[in-house]
């Protein structure tokens, strides 16, 4: 009995191929994504250099006010954390708001 060589249901090649450049593409664009917002941040170092320098940057520490409490780091020059804007003050039960102080 000769065996019939069958049809494969689909062209398992061209699909590999299709998932292997679909998948090229969409972690390109993530990398493209991840690089466009990445654009205007600087690391550690630049920052130290930059405020040893004779026109440092103003940089403003928007931490929450109890992380900022809990952590050891300080940004030198920078002011202690307000409340957060439209928060609720506890002993007045009114909205704070942290820009018009």
């Amino acid at each position: 009995a000769a065996r019939m060589k069958t049809q494969p249901l689909l062209p398992w090649g061209q699909v590999g191929l299709g998932l292997v450049v679909l998948s090229v593409v969409g972690y390109g664009g993530l990398l493209a994504r991840r690089r466009q917002r990445d654009r205007f941040r600087i690391s550690p170092s630049e920052v130290a250099r930059l405020l040893e320098g004779t026109d440092p940057p103003a940089i403003l520490d928007v931490r929450e006010p109890n992380a900022y409490a809990q952590s050891p780091v300080r940004i030198p020059r920078s002011p202690k954390p307000r409340k957060p804007r439209g928060s609720a003050d506890k002993r007045s039960g009114t909205l704070v708001n942290s820009l018009s102080n």
